[in-house]
């Protein structure tokens, strides 16, 4: 799989773009406000067509440009935030947030919830791309982590970046971590010394950050969720999971296990 990211401009997002080899239809991931154009002219000289769009939570920042991304094509939300692509649903200080400062927003032409059906086991929002959605409450109700693996090495920009992150991390992490349980992106549960050779990402949205975790002071956001999330994460997600989060550069999660101090502070508050 090869994997690209556009930076959108607006708050400085990191909109992924999934290409799954074999198939001709790709993945677009948070698009934000402000790089339409840089998405579809990455997916064009892809040689792909855009199969859907997911947003990983109901911030504007995630999701503002979907519409012009997804045409027809389905656009994904976590069902607690599901309302958030209706205006007149938004919490009025979250609306006044975003609409100063955007252009106008446009809703989706095909919006899917990603309700019970995609927790309960894999879900393929595009052909070749088969994904496990994780709950992760606090930054806002809605706020999701979507697991995912690669038989090999993925290219583009972020799947290199990512395979050296990670190669790095496992040289010097090897008997430093307890070995949890792995949530896996076909739906079985392994312990992590049984983990095959695949890759596993996560689509970390604003849950977790390199360094740092998502707010919890805006309007729907719930500090003992995000905290009992954040524990979670760490007894069900192999360490050697790459990250991909909203903003900023990507990371392992073992990695932030160790040295993140929200992370370290989840294990014991929540």
């Amino acid at each position: 799989m090869r994997i690209e990211t556009v930076t959108v401009p607006y708050f400085s997002d990191n909109c992924y773009i999934m290409f799954p080899e074999g198939y001709d239809k790709c993945l677009v991931v948070d698009p934000g406000c402000g790089a339409v154009d840089q998405i579809l002219e990455c997916v064009k000289s892809a040689g792909y067509e855009v199969g859907a769009v997911l947003c990983t939570h109901g911030h504007a920042d995630h999701y503002w440009e979907a519409e012009d991304i997804a045409g027809e094509a389905p656009v994904y939300m976590p069902g607690p935030d599901f309302s958030q692509f209706t205006p007149e649903l938004r919490d009025p200080a979250d609306q006044a947030r975003y609409v100063e400062r955007l252009p106008e927003y446009k809703r989706p032409v095909n919006p899917v919830s990603l309700d019970d059906w995609a927790v309960d086991g894999a879900f393929e929002p595009v052909p070749g791309i088969k994904m496990r959605l994780v709950p992760t409450p606090g930054h806002t109700p809605g706020s999701s982590l979507f697991l995912f693996e690669t038989p090999e090495a993925a290219t583009g920009y972020i799947g290199i970046k990512a395979q050296a992150f990670r190669t790095e991390w496992q040289e010097i992490s090897r008997g430093t971590l307890p070995r949890p349980h792995v949530a896996g992106a076909e739906g079985s549960d392994t312990t992590a010394d049984e983990q095959s050779d695949a890759h596993q990402f996560a689509l970390a949205g604003d849950v977790i950050f390199a360094g740092s975790v998502g707010r919890t002071d805006l309007p729907r956001g719930n500090q003992q969720e995000m905290l009992h999330s954040l524990r979670t994460i760490q007894n069900i997600i192999h360490p050697d999971t790459v990250l991909l989060p909203g903003h900023g550069d990507i990371t392992v999660l073992g990695w932030e296990m160790k040295n993140n101090q929200f992370l370290v502070q989840a294990r014991y508050q929540g």
